[in-house]
């Protein structure tokens, strides 16, 4: 692919999930989730990069689980990811989130020959092995995101709308921010706290908290006049995070 060229991947319905594939090394790979009203028409597509040629190469996989706001793959297992998910219920005309872990069949996207090409074109959304769903434990309560742990495979965090729970096995094993100002927008575990540290939003707050104790390990107040929408940290420095938040313009406010 030559410099200054894009490639396009078109979708049928919205998105607004998307996560490489954290344990693959040899392949430029992603996750890309749908949002969709419509029952069971919700997919996960495995998008391939092929750099000789520049093309891109795809699997769709079924979620009918419900439309997708939040995707992440396992940093632990290239074949497993896990889905923030909204779904309706036609007989008691609610909507419900949960959080679900899969595992795909296979990670072979890109094909060896022809003959595989054309049974890949003309094959339809593929099944997903559904390991667990965890849902929410009130019945406002509402599931924002979830992050894998970045060293113990078998721990997630929830981000919740009043906080953040740990699960162990679809067990709740922790818990952090509840009680505290503000409605919790996400979340992030540190990377350099393999003992359990996670960060998470809370309104304009940036919260950390050390989860053998349940206890604030430290925060940034008020770190911006809008609502902060998401936060990372670098791997590589102690000291550096990076948020995002959405500015609103005076021209913009004219325009709405």
């Amino acid at each position: 692919m030559e410099d200054g060229n894009s490639i396009i991947y078109g979708l049928e319905n919205q998105t607004r999930a998307l996560s490489p594939q954290y344990a693959e090394s040899d392949a430029v790979r992603f996750l890309i989730g749908t949002q969709s009203l419509k029952p069971q028409s919700n997919q996960v597509h495995v998008v391939e990069l092929e750099e000789d040629t520049g093309a891109l190469h795809t699997r769709v996989f079924k979620h009918e689980i419900g439309e997708i706001w939040h995707l992440r793959c396992s940093p632990h297992d290239v074949a497993t990811l896990m889905t923030t998910h909204n779904s309706y219920d036609p007989v008691t005309v609610q909507c419900t989130m949960g959080v679900s872990i899969f595992k795909l069949p296979t990670i072979e996207v890109i094909p060896k020959d022809m003959d595989e090409l054309s049974a890949i074109q003309s094959r339809n959304a593929e099944d997903m092995e559904h390991l667990l769903t965890i849902k929410p434990e009130k019945p406002d309560e509402e599931l924002r995101c979830a992050e894998w742990h970045p060293t113990d495979a078998g721990r997630v965090a929830v981000m919740t709308s009043a906080g953040a729970r740990v699960y162990d096995g679809g067990a709740a094993v922790a818990g952090a921010g509840e009680g505290r100002r503000g409605k919790c927008g996400g979340g992030k575990w540190s990377p350099h706290a393999p003992t359990g540290q996670l960060a998470i939003i809370q309104d304009t707050h940036i919260r950390s908290y050390d989860l053998r104790c349940a206890a604030p390990a430290w925060s940034v107040e008020a770190a911006h006049k809008q609502l902060v929408r998401d936060i990372d940290f670098n791997p590589n420095r102690l000291e550096a995070i990076v948020d995002c938040i959405i500015v609103i313009t005076a021209q913009a406010k004219q325009s709405l």
